[in-house]
């Protein structure tokens, strides 16, 4: 709440909107603004997790239109290129901009 509200109670130190939250404790980190970039933060949240030994796995969501940026075939290439522990989801929202 006190992320969502800017006082001095956000965790993050006002240093992201209030709408992306992030929890440490729970590993859920934020999200970006922008949709395709988080598959890439998956992805290197994932690689991190391995490189530490850990046993978690990282996920992320985007919507159809983003498969059309580059950030989501960046993400792809090094998720299998480094055997990433990530699942990444699309999900056919139909509210892509660019494509039908």
């Amino acid at each position: 709440m006190c992320q969502a509200m800017s006082n001095q109670g956000d965790p993050l130190k006002g240093r992201q909107l209030p709408v992306l939250h992030a929890y440490k404790r729970a590993a859920f980190f934020t999200v970006s603004g922008t949709p395709a970039t988080q598959f890439i933060q998956a992805v290197g949240w994932a690689m991190a997790l391995a490189i530490k030994g850990d046993s978690r796995i990282a996920a992320a969501w985007i919507g159809d239109g983003a498969t059309a940026e580059a950030d989501f075939h960046t993400a792809l290439t090094f998720a299998d290129v480094y055997r990433a522990p990530v699942i990444l989801n699309v999900a056919n929202n139909q509210w892509a901009i660019s494509t039908f």
